[in-house]
């Protein structure tokens, strides 16, 4: 298993990862619906209630925009050769 299976493998499931955690990042719907804690609530949902009645803070929104998608920019920067190899390693046949 381990020097057979997990070698074969390792490539989607760090495809699989990235995936996932970007997933994980983006988050709304669910986050908004069962935290009710500040502490708790992911990136999207901070941002979404930076605005009040009666002022909307462009630039604060456009800052946290900005930080929610740096780290996810960079990670598939950094490991685009590792995705790029776990999306098409079992689609050529031979």
């Amino acid at each position: 298993l381990l020097s057979v299976i997990l070698p074969q493998a390792r490539p989607a499931l760090f495809t699989a990862g990235v995936f996932t955690f970007t997933a994980t990042w983006t988050e709304f719907l669910m986050a908004l619906t069962f935290n009710s804690e500040d502490a708790y609530r992911t990136v999207p949902v901070g941002i979404a209630l930076f605005s009040s009645q009666y002022e909307i803070p462009y630039g604060t929104i456009f800052a946290g925009a900005m930080a929610a998608t740096v780290p996810i920019a960079l990670l598939v920067l950094v490991f685009r050769r590792a995705v790029l190899s776990g999306l098409t390693d079992g689609a050529v046949k031979g």
